[in-house]
């Protein structure tokens, strides 16, 4: 898809509980629009375009009963667009971390865009690792046991999909709104524990005070 700025906005005047912006990062041709459009649409599409710049689609889901805007930022993967990806990552709720199994580059260049994320101060982001074109095991260069591992220690969920036949693409973007939720939650429990009851404290005794 090609695009400078979001122009999709599928349930964009939906009431919703929760705003989500999420972003998909990776190398460039991995799939990430496909993914995308499989997930919003339900579309699928063997036509290669390249997306240019940053586009956007919205989502609404119903997750935990809460209704949750999810704002998804489609990225370039081209290295003259990451100072681009790299501005939009600063605000993001969530990654999600995009490469293809059939191309062995793109799994090891999953560093890369680790320290992309680590850049814009984006650290404590809640990220998911996603492999795509599971429909294809056979020219598969990237084993389960590699993916695992490399999750494991970067204490990443992960998901092989498939944009051609939808496997895993909902599972995975609904994994990625329960993260953010779970962890604005957890925030939100922090912020009420460090609340000071105004009430408890003694105000001064205003003879006593010169």
């Amino acid at each position: 898809m090609s695009s400078t700025e979001g122009t999709n906005t599928e349930g964009e005047d939906v009431a919703c509980d929760v705003m989500m912006k999420i972003a998909l990062i990776g190398d460039s041709s991995v799939g990430k629009t496909c993914l995308l459009n499989r997930y919003v649409a339900g579309t699928f599409s063997s036509e290669f375009y390249t997306t240019i710049g940053i586009d956007y689609r919205i989502k609404v889901e119903t997750i935990d009963n809460r209704v949750c805007k999810l704002e998804i930022w489609d990225t370039a993967g081209q290295e003259r667009f990451r100072a681009v990806t790299k501005s939009y990552l600063r605000d993001v709720s969530g990654v999600l971390l995009v490469f293809d199994i059939t191309v062995r580059e793109s799994f090891n260049n999953v560093s890369t865009w680790i320290h992309q994320i680590e850049e814009s101060g984006a650290e404590d982001v809640c990220c998911i690792l996603i492999g795509t074109h599971g429909d294809m095991a056979d020219k598969r260069t990237v084993s389960d046991e590699e993916i695992q591992d490399c999750a494991n220690s970067l204490k990443y969920p992960y998901f092989v999909t498939s944009a051609l036949d939808g496997t895993n693409v909902n599972e995975a973007f609904q994994a990625m709104a329960k993260l953010i939720l779970t962890k604005s939650k957890k925030e939100e429990r922090a912020i009420k524990g460090k609340a000071v009851d105004l009430s408890a404290i003694k105000k001064p005794d205003r003879k006593s005070v010169v």
